[in-house]
């Protein structure tokens, strides 16, 4: 009945109907007569505290599932930093193989001359 009326009404209202329309219809009567107000206390502070926890799990969730992409970006970053350490390192080795030491030590400090160097070697 608390559901059913819940859709309709606010949470507390509608534990108060259903403890009302229990009563009238003979359903624990005695029980409810003697105990509404406990009844009505205790259900809505378990469905607040129910609530309470759900949202709670759903923010832990959202917050592992940013910390996860956080943490995803960084291993991306840093295994973009190892391909570009690899890309240089091979340009390196090139530029020494074909004697090209002018070459090298213009790429250690231009970055663009670098890049140029890497599209003639064919290197991506």
């Amino acid at each position: 009945m608390v559901r059913q009326y819940s859709q309709a009404m606010p949470f507390a209202e509608a534990v108060e109907r259903a403890v009302d329309e229990c009563i009238e219809e003979g359903v624990l009567e005695e029980f409810l007569r003697k105990s509404r107000n406990e009844v009505i206390s205790v259900s809505i502070f378990e469905y607040n505290e129910e609530r309470h926890l759900q949202q709670e799990r759903e923010e832990a969730w959202m917050k592992g599932r940013e910390e996860g992409r956080e943490e995803g970006r960084e291993e991306g970053r840093e295994e973009g930093r190892e391909e570009e350490k690899k890309r240089v390192n091979t340009l390196n080795g090139f530029l020494v193989a074909d004697n090209r030491m002018e070459d090298l030590k213009r790429a250690i400090t231009d970055v663009e001359y670098q890049e140029e160097l890497m599209k003639e070697y064919g290197i991506e």
